[in-house]
């Protein structure tokens, strides 16, 4: 089987990694060619592919140039296509509209098929992923990277001001009055594009200053396996979002399941997977997040029950897992076999979505 994967190549954004994962999870198993966006409007590079899985964004590809470039996949080629969507709060396509161009939509949660993602035995809901790795202890992390303290709390993902990472740092200084050694560690290297995370990493980095928090802000390391150990070195790993992306899945969450960490996370849909393997708090204040830190450095037990949830995760959604869902789907479909098994069924009325447009 010959794949093409149409991704954000080479570009240091969560969509190129997460494409990466897939492809690193299946490769031993199907042949991939790796077409960057530019590229997949041209359509030589195409020739002689069994299937295409193009991981779409609203930010990376213009809808006109889609719209037209869908129909013309299946007209051109002979290729089954796959629309794994990733984001759809600000999607500006009727999915269904391409229901006679497409093999499959791919989504990552119930919740996230709707009106406009729904297409009778096409759609198909696949968890995000989680990094495969090994289980390091907390002791080989830190020495491994040279930090100590307790708590040593993490967190990770590129510097937005929509992550909340202020509410973290003013709540660790409030954890850091009742544990002087306390740390916190972010993980916060650059976007593609550094004018677009500067201002906000520039913001963070004197708010630590400012309120004298002991911190260690990292935005030298830009891999993700490079952040690892630190996240591995913590005690708790804390992700937090304003409730703003109805119709998506937070990445960065994730890497402290693929730490093995007691995990904090927001009400923010993004975090809706997480939900039954996380504690929840209110994201907007730091008195309360800073209660949920220090309840977890206190009672030993509901720290080690987070830590056996966050494993528990683990082992449901890492890639060794899901790539059997996807594997099974492109196999299925290039044996002219039914997928109406693999498809979702609604339970009920789908979200009525309304599709975004970029003036409002």
């Amino acid at each position: 089987m010959r794949v093409g994967v149409v991704a954000s190549w080479g570009l240091r954004c969560g969509l190129a990694e997460l494409a990466q994962h897939f492809v690193s999870s299946v490769e031993d198993e199907i042949e991939v060619v790796k077409i960057s966006f530019p590229k997949c409007f041209k359509w030589k590079v195409f020739e002689n592919l069994d299937a295409v899985v193009f991981f779409y964004h609203p930010f990376y590809c213009r809808a006109p140039e889609l719209r037209n470039w869908i129909p013309n996949v299946k007209a051109l080629t002979s290729a089954k296509l796959f629309m794994q969507l990733t984001d759809t709060t600000r999607d500006r396509f009727n999915w269904s509209e391409f229901a006679d161009y497409l093999d499959g939509v791919i989504v990552f949660r119930e919740n996230m098929v709707t009106t406009v993602t729904y297409i009778p035995e096409k759609t198909f809901v696949i968890p995000h992923g989680i990094p495969v790795l090994e289980p390091v202890t907390k002791q080989e992390a830190r020495k491994q990277v040279k930090i100590d303290g307790y708590p040593i709390v993490s967190t990770f993902g590129f510097p937005s001001f929509i992550k909340n990472y202020d509410i973290i740092i003013l709540a660790m200084r409030i954890v850091q009055k009742q544990h002087s050694n306390a740390l916190l560690v972010m993980c916060c290297s650059s976007w593609l594009d550094e004018n677009v995370t500067m201002p906000c990493a520039e913001y963070l980095k004197d708010l630590i200053s400012a309120t004298g928090t002991n911190a260690l802000f990292l935005e030298d390391k830009w891999e993700p396996e490079e952040h690892m150990p630190y996240l591995q070195a913590s005690d708790i790993f804390v992700s937090q979002r304003m409730a703003f992306d109805i119709y998506s899945q937070s990445g960065s969450c994730l890497q402290g399941i693929a730490a093995r960490r007691p995990t904090i996370i927001g009400y923010s849909q993004l975090f809706y997977q997480l939900r039954p393997y996380a504690l929840c708090v209110n994201s907007n204040t730091p008195e309360v997040l800073a209660k949920a830190i220090g309840h977890l450095c206190e009672h030993e037990e509901m720290h080690e029950s987070l830590k056996q949830r966050a494993e528990q995760a683990y082992e449901k959604f890492n890639w060794n897992v899901l790539r059997l869902q996807y594997l099974s789907i492109l196999e299925r479909s290039l044996n002219g076999e039914s997928l109406k098994g693999l498809a979702y069924r609604p339970k009920g009325k789908l979200d009525v979505q309304q599709l975004w447009k970029p003036e409002n």
